[in-house]
């Protein structure tokens, strides 16, 4: 039933797709900060900025994700996706042009992958609905076929790109293998991104639907916002 639904294949790549960029780049990011800009290692031991910068991402997602209702009624969840890949595009281009002179930028720059995390993470999930529909009881397999999907393309992209050099050395990077993992941690997230959204603008998703109270007879009726 679910496998002649084209929505069924349309969301899991919007799904998939939501949730690369967020695994992929939280895996990647410590990397990034140790080896790339050099925000790994202090005088005491292992930096603190090892984990206040993914603070600052999950705090800057949790925040955007707890008005993302409002965000919805006003503009729909097509635009919502999109605002938050642009936020995202903007946060992960600004982390690969970052030298470590300028390392301290890393900070605003995990504002906006936090904001573009919540938007379009949220909205991913929240689309798997749409397959569902009225068949609710139905819908483990969707949530479970999704997840099998989704853990073996982002485990298989992590194997690969950490399966070098540049991941596995104890001491320190030469050029080359700075940019691989430079290249590597921007790359995978934007590709994520730029696919998800590129399903969700090319193909019809049915956008949110506000329900609003009319009158005491008829307490309830449905707008759709586009």
């Amino acid at each position: 039933m679910w496998f002649k639904m084209p929505s069924f294949y349309i969301c899991c790549i919007v799904y998939v797709g939501c949730r690369a960029f967020n695994n992929c780049f939280g895996v990647l990011l410590p990397f990034y900060l140790a080896d790339v800009i050099e925000l790994g290692d202090d005088a005491s031991g292992i930096s603190f900025n090892l984990a206040l910068v993914p603070l600052i991402v999950y705090a800057g997602a949790s925040l955007t994700s707890s008005k993302l209702s409002i965000l919805y009624s006003l503009i729909g969840r097509k635009k919502a996706l999109v605002i938050g890949t642009m936020f995202g595009l903007v946060g992960l281009l600004g982390m690969y042009v970052l030298s470590v002179e300028y390392s301290h930028l890393v900070y605003y720059f995990a504002v906006f992958v936090g904001i573009s995390s919540g938007l379009v993470l949220s909205t991913g999930v929240n689309l798997i609905t749409e397959v569902i529909g009225d068949k609710g009881k139905k819908g483990a397999f969707v949530y479970g076929f999704y997840g099998l999907i989704d853990k073996c393309v982002v485990g298989g992209s992590v194997y690969f790109v950490t399966h070098s050099g540049a991941y596995s050395n104890d001491g320190e990077l030469t050029p080359d293998e700075v940019s691989y993992v430079r290249n590597t941690m921007i790359s995978i997230p934007a590709i994520s991104l730029i696919v998800a959204t590129v399903a969700v603008l090319f193909f019809k998703v049915p956008e949110y639907k506000v329900v609003e109270k009319v009158d005491n007879d008829e307490p309830f009726s449905e707008t759709e916002v586009s």
